[in-house]
């Protein structure tokens, strides 16, 4: 009887595991819009779904926009990363792909970029750009509305940075060089108005295009020159002080 009991106990754990996590089933991809919710007309749908073959054209890029009514199991992060994956959206050679994904029971949109993208834009700053993009929208309930501007906003970045990064067209990073080279200028001005040594002018001129050439915007370059420029100051009064004898 105890081998018999044991075996009986075996399968009724088995059998509980495989019934207490059934498996998300995957929907099926049918382009680059996926309107499973519902919520866009005509009009927006044949939009997106050209800009986004205009976008896998231009860069490669493979585009998806998806709407669900809500996402069984999971929260919608968990959601999107599965679909991502499931669908294997921008290949496994090269990861251009990027997923825009709205919940409207959550009334929030998610999404997500294969690592290829990530030399253009970064999975935060897509974040940002796109939630920027429909929030007032979805607040409304124009779902329609808000994904295809959603889609047309990110779709233009990646375009834009895609392009200056390949030289053909000016990047935003490219857009600030002129203030770089200002503010590299200021700084050796500075350097000599008040006698600073090298250590100060390289720090500031380093930390000018560390925030060009990594973060690309004009507040880190100003805010990086001016850090670098005060450590290096900073250090060379130190120096001094250690190397001059007391008066």
């Amino acid at each position: 009887m105890r081998p018999l009991f044991s075996f009986s106990l075996l399968f009724l754990l088995f059998a509980g595991i495989s019934l207490a996590a059934p498996e998300t089933p995957v929907p099926v991809r049918a382009g680059h819009v996926n309107d499973y919710a519902g919520v866009m007309n005509a009009d927006s749908r044949q939009k997106v779904e050209s800009l986004c073959e205009a976008l896998k054209e231009k860069t490669g890029t493979d585009m998806v926009i998806m709407t669900v009514n809500g996402t069984p199991g999971m929260d919608l992060r968990e959601y999107t990363d599965f679909i991502f994956d499931k669908w294997n959206i921008g290949g496994d050679s090269n990861g251009m792909g990027a997923l825009v994904l709205l919940s409207i029971v959550d009334k929030r949109v998610e999404s997500k970029i294969g690592t290829g993208l990530e030399r253009f834009i970064k999975p935060q700053e897509a974040e940002d750009l796109v939630d920027y993009a429909v929030i007032a929208y979805l607040t409304r309930g124009e779902f329609s509305e808000g994904m295809e501007n959603g889609a047309a906003t990110l779709s233009k970045e990646i375009t834009n940075r895609y392009l200056g990064i390949s030289g053909n067209a000016p990047s935003r990073g490219a857009g600030i060089f002129p203030y770089v080279l200002l503010i590299i200028a200021l700084i050796i001005i500075v350097s000599i108005l008040i006698r600073a040594d090298y250590a100060a002018l390289f720090a500031g001129i380093g930390g000018a295009l560390v925030g060009f050439l990594f973060i690309r915007t004009l507040a880190s370059v100003v805010a990086l020159s001016l850090i670098g420029f005060a450590a290096g100051y900073a250090n060379g009064i130190i120096s001094r002080r250690k190397i001059l004898p007391p008066k």
